[in-house]
């Protein structure tokens, strides 16, 4: 007869993670009271994270994706298995994680504001970092500063050497790219050598090959400020208005700041988000300043257009005329594209009517109209208006619209007003109401840093033409990095309707 085994004898225990007594048999101790509770201990997830470290450290020196090896084997997978070197970027995958976090949570995104993880995630980065958001953190700040000093420099290297320079430093050198940093150039055309910053990449030049290029951009903005300013101060780079953010020239006694956007560091590749200029104009507005954004090529290219805006916004001296003084007529194609090419900053349309106001026999005035381009529920649209440069007419666009209004009869006309430089407020007097803020769009930046192209250029149906590769497997956007271009971001414009 067998011996009864005393290790029958029931224990009782409590789960350290869920904290439940539970009974186990004395022969087959247990410390968890199920192996979810074992998975989710702090001690097991502790060891089996250092035994992980311990692998990757014995196998690849660190972090296994953080090697250059495993990284070309992860995109090669990625590559065979779905055309593309990650998975997110497959939209069958995107749809399925929304599909799966909408299922889990009721929303496509778990940091979206009525999220209900939101305030769970929040209070593990306060728990992490001490802050709601680990942006915020002075640990991933200076983490990312250092990623992104690095991408500049490496970026910046290859720029110069195009252009013929010699970029006297070393990486642990480069200490960012403030206007009050700068660093020394060899030119490799006469050997030449230089300090410059590289506030903005296209201004760093041997003077001895471009004696012509002295006058840097913003410092020739600056130089017209003044003349036009007859002694009202000018902040430059002003940090306190926005609290910590950079206004290039500030002008507090008529509540105005201009911003100067190198084509280089207003890019996305560098990081600046879709909603910067926006956030940034916004800010301003909530503070009642009017802020203008001005691109570099603008300025380098558009310049007696730039400076007639600008003049007119501080309230500088231009010419007046009164609209009654003036004759009305239909423009010819040719008329109306040398008149805009040089009095709007957009420059020629494809309009289908234009009226001009002429003083004296001169054209001085234009409004432009085409059929609605993308709000399919109005007949037309103003397309383009502006006066001649340094020229204020009073009356003079109610008079262009009403004559349009008389002659075609409409039942409704759309139109924009680009945020960057105007608040719409002409349109406001013609009798057209508010009616929403477009999204930002964006601009494409040629791999010189040296143009902007309209995004409607580069469409992918019109890819295969324009660029040298061309892949039609890959998006309208990785085809246009792939070629080196990049892209910069506006403020979108407030839309104005007229109904009759």
């Amino acid at each position: 007869m067998a011996r009864p085994r005393s290790a029958d004898t029931i224990i009782k225990s409590t789960c350290p993670t869920c904290e439940i007594v539970f009974e186990y048999k004395k022969y087959k101790p247990k410390k968890y009271c199920s192996k979810s509770c074992s998975a989710n201990s702090p001690d097991v997830k502790e060891k089996n994270r250092q035994g992980v470290e311990n692998t990757f450290n014995e196998k690849y020196g660190g972090h296994a994706m953080k090697t250059k090896e495993t990284q070309e084997r992860y995109k090669t997978s990625m590559s065979e298995k779905y055309g593309k070197e990650y998975a997110m970027q497959v939209k069958s995958i995107q749809d399925k994680a929304k599909r799966t976090t909408v299922q889990n949570y009721g929303v496509e995104n778990v940091l979206s504001a009525n999220s209900p993880l939101r305030e769970q995630i929040k209070q593990t980065w306060i728990d992490k970092y001490g802050v709601d958001n680990p942006g915020k953190a002075d640990e991933v700040i200076s983490r990312r500063s250092k990623r992104k000093q690095e991408n500049h420099y490496t970026d910046l290297s290859a720029l110069f050497a195009a252009n013929n320079l010699t970029w006297l430093i070393q990486p642990d050198e480069y200490e960012g790219y403030h206007f009050s940093k700068s660093y020394k150039f060899r030119c490799n055309k006469c050997s030449n050598t230089f300090d410059s910053t590289v506030y903005v990449p296209n201004n760093v030049f041997c003077e001895l090959c471009y004696p012509d290029k002295k006058n840097t951009g913003e410092k020739s903005l600056l130089d017209f400020l003044n003349s036009e300013l007859n002694g009202k101060l000018i902040s430059r780079n002003n940090r306190t208005v926005l609290n910590g953010k950079e206004l290039d020239f500030y002008i507090p006694d008529l509540n105005i700041a201009i911003e100067y956007n190198g084509l280089y560091w207003h890019k996305e590749s560098v990081r600046v988000s879709k909603n910067y200029h926006l956030e940034k104009t916004q800010a301003c507005e909530e503070k009642g300043i009017k802020l203008i954004h001005i691109f570099e090529n603008e300025w380098l290219q558009k310049q007696n257009i730039v400076k007639s805006i600008i003049r007119q916004t501080l309230g500088g001296f231009v010419a007046k005329i009164h609209g009654r003084e003036c004759d009305i007529k239909k423009v010819d194609s040719n008329t109306k594209k040398d008149f805009l090419n040089n009095c709007h900053i957009q420059g020629n349309d494809k309009s289908s009517v234009a009226y001009g106001l002429f003083y004296k026999g001169t054209l001085v005035s234009i409004m432009t109209f085409c059929k609605s381009r993308f709000d399919k529920k109005c007949e037309w649209e103003i397309s383009r208006f502006c006066n001649a440069l340094n020229t204020k007419i009073h009356g003079g666009a109610s008079k262009l619209f009403n004559v349009f209004l008389h002659d075609y009869s409409p039942n409704n006309i759309v139109s924009y007003s680009d945020r960057r430089y105007f608040s719409g407020d002409v349109y406001s007097k013609l009798g057209m109401k508010f009616e929403s803020y477009t999204p930002q769009g964006y601009y494409y930046i040629s791999p010189d840093y040296k143009a902007l192209f309209n995004r409607q250029m580069f469409q992918k149906n019109k890819l295969a033409e324009r660029l040298e590769k061309f892949d039609p497997e890959m998006s309208e956007w990785e085809n246009m990095k792939n070629n080196g271009f990049d892209r910069i971001w506006d403020c979108g414009h407030s839309k104005w309707i007229w109904r009759k």
